[in-house]
């Protein structure tokens, strides 16, 4: 497993964000010989998944979202290493997912966030049995877990980062059309004040 390691590390430690995520994907998919291999992250109620990568057949494709009621991901969601090396389709008939990708050998292992929750999962899976290379499989997934975690934190953290200059500016915009509009009427108010003035008649001594 070290050389594993090794290559792995050369291939993607230069690299960061979603660059990082998706080398480390493909080069886990293709060093596993996945037939799927993907890092989702869950929402809090741990009821959906979003995959940040997916790649199918060695290449990166389109992500998207899945129900996690009734998957063989739900075993991950609940603190474990959900391991099926053959016949997980039949074992989660619910998951149409599964029957559609012919899928017959799953592993999959949690990504916990810097305070010990779990965020999301990173999951091979086989349209054969894996019984051999189980342990390989699972190994190399809670070696680079911390890693990938690592950067998925860090692309909230830039998102929420995002999402509040956001507000602020908005909140300043807000401010500064309020402030704006209230020294017009200001204005607008003194201006008349100064136009009654002029029309007041003269006093008659």
């Amino acid at each position: 497993m070290e050389d594993y390691i090794k290559e792995i590390i050369e291939d993607a430690s230069s690299t960061y964000g979603a660059d990082f995520l998706q080398k480390i994907t493909l080069k886990l998919n293709s060093i596993l010989k996945a037939d799927y291999t993907y890092i989702a992250e869950a929402d809090d109620a741990y009821e959906k998944a979003d995959l940040v990568v997916w790649v199918a057949k060695g290449e990166l494709s389109d992500t998207f979202s899945y129900p996690l009621k009734d998957t063989p991901c739900s075993d991950v969601m609940c603190e474990k290493v959900a391991c099926f090396p053959s016949g997980v389709a039949k074992e989660f008939p619910e998951d149409e997912f599964l029957a559609d990708l012919n899928i017959e050998g799953y592993i999959g292992t949690a990504i916990r966030d810097s305070k010990g929750r779990i965020m999301g999962l990173i999951a091979a899976l086989y349209e054969r049995d894996i019984t051999q290379e189980q342990a390989l499989i699972s190994g190399l997934f809670q070696v680079f877990s911390g890693r990938i975690a690592a950067e998925l934190e860090r692309a909230r953290f830039e998102a929420s980062l995002e999402n509040l200059n956001e507000t602020l500016e908005a909140q300043v915009r807000s401010r500064t059309l309020e402030l704006s509009t209230t020294l017009a009427n200001l204005q607008e108010a003194q201006q008349q004040l100064v136009e009654s003035e002029k029309w007041q008649p003269l006093a008659v001594w």
